[in-house]
This record gives structure tokens, sequence and C-alpha cells, in this order.
């Protein structure tokens, strides 16, 4: 994946800037919702799914930016990880909405059947 984070220095004046004034968010979210919106698209299969997700992830970090504290990565290192999860979130969803033959058995191999394919997702998408 190319490299999108902005200068570390502008980034942080962003934030802090954005922890003042809700307002300064819309630059970091100019700057940043194509390549989200990108990421999430790689990984999912419908086109407004993976708008509807990129909206969500953005109100997650806009909601949130005032607990955002540097750790040694960047802002979005935090996109990306906020993306990520609201994607298996949303994958959780869907499958939890699916609908099983009634057998015992059958119940059984569909839920293995849909760990593995959490597991297999997780571990392609780290």
């Amino acid at each position: 994946m190319a490299k999108v984070s902005m200068d570390p220095l502008l980034e942080q004046k962003l934030i802090k800037n954005c922890k003042k004034d809700k307002k300064a968010f819309e630059e970091l979210y100019v700057y940043y919702n194509k390549p989200i919106l990108n990421f999430i698209r790689s990984r999912v299969t419908d086109d407004e799914l993976a708008k509807d997700l990129t909206s969500v992830v953005f109100k997650k970090a806009f909601e949130a930016i005032d607990a955002f504290k540097w750790q040694g990565v960047s802002f979005s290192a935090w996109l990306y990880r906020i993306s990520r999860n609201t994607i298996l979130i949303s994958i959780e969803a869907t499958v939890g909405k699916v609908q099983f033959p009634s057998t015992t058995a059958t119940f059984h191999r569909e839920k293995r059947a849909r760990k593995n394919l959490l597991k297999t997702w997780t571990s392609r998408n780290r």
C-alpha cells in the first residue's frame, strides 16, 4: 500500500487544532478520505458498503479525536486500524444475520466455516 501519511508536523498541528475546534477535522478528512475508502474497497465487494463503512470510520475518528495520543504511529495508522476493526464488525454483524439450517450438525459445520472465514480474513489483512 502506498504511503499516504501527511507531514508529521502538519498532522500533529491539525490534530491539536481539532481538539480545540472540531471544524479543523475537515482537512484531515479531505486528505485521508480517498485512501481509507480505497483500503475498505479492497476488502469488501460492495461499493455502497465501502462508502458506508468509510463514513463510519471517520465518524468514529471524529468522535474520538480528543482521545488520540501520539504513540509512535501516525494518524493514518490509527485510521487504518479503525477501518480494519470497522470492517471486521461489519463482517461479524453480517454473519450473525445469515439463516442456517436447523440441524445441529449443519449448524456447527457452518459455525466452524464462519470462524475459519473470519480467521483467514484477519490473518490476511493484518
